[in-house]
């Protein structure tokens, strides 16, 4: 989500509490990323560009939605310069 500061993760269980199918779920998963001080080769880093193939990842929840045993997939996504 673009400039809406941190993912807010109470909100985000609260919307999912709220699901009439919540009895149907067995755990939620949750990807968090954050910018790291160093690139996996050791050189240092201060920030990291983030774009977002919006269209794609429409793709990529619809066929996740469709998955048996799936009960909802979300994502909320920061774009820009993140430090």
């Amino acid at each position: 989500m673009k400039g809406s500061g941190y993912f807010d993760i109470s909100a985000f269980l609260r919307r999912l509490k709220d699901r009439p199918d919540l009895h149907r779920a067995g755990m939620v998963l949750v990807h968090n990323g954050v910018v790291r001080g160093t690139s996996r080769d050791g050189t240092p880093v201060s920030a990291v560009e983030i774009r977002v193939d919006r269209a794609r990842l429409a793709e990529i929840l619809a066929e996740t939605r469709a998955l048996p045993g799936i009960v909802a997939a979300e994502a909320e996504i920061r774009e820009g310069t993140l430090r």
